[in-house]
């Protein structure tokens, strides 16, 4: 009986370990890590051992439990909201940040076949706010600043 419940050990242990790596393998990641709005990011990911024409990626705050529908979203096939017939073990998307997006650090997540199941987290990136800047720190009363931003 012993050697029965090693065997069976022995085949749980091998069959966890197998799944994990499959599974562990799938990476996204987005560039640049910073940015404004009005620029665009790169999504890229690798590793998805059975993609389909429905894996998509949804964009949500960091700190947001990744609960719920995501802020946007795109099926990694077509790179927009569109259904495409080419699925895609890696690739990457070029995604345009809106002036719908306020200031705060995101993360994006890499969704299996249509469906809220997770293969991959990307790396946190910012989106900035204006950085303003002023002509000078100190103004005479009835003298002029100049403020601008970028």
């Amino acid at each position: 009986m012993k050697k029965f419940f090693t065997f069976i050990t022995c085949i749980a242990a091998a069959i966890f370990i197998a799944v994990k790596i499959c599974f562990a393998a799938a990476a996204i990641s987005v560039l640049p890590e910073s940015v404004t709005n009005g620029n665009n990011l790169t999504f890229s990911w690798s590793g998805v051992t059975n993609p389909t024409n429905w894996d998509w990626v949804g964009i949500y705050y960091k700190d947001s439990g990744y609960e719920g529908e995501p802020l946007d979203w795109f099926y990694t096939s077509t790179c927009n909201q569109s259904e495409g017939w080419s699925a895609k073990a890696s690739g990457s998307c070029n995604y345009f940040i809106d002036e719908d997006y306020y200031p705060g650090e995101y993360t994006a997540i890499l969704f299996s076949n249509d469906d809220y199941y997770d293969i991959a987290t990307s790396n946190v990136f910012e989106i900035m706010g204006a950085e303003l800047s002023l002509s000078s720190n100190s103004v005479s009363p009835g003298g002029q600043i100049t403020v601008s931003w970028s």
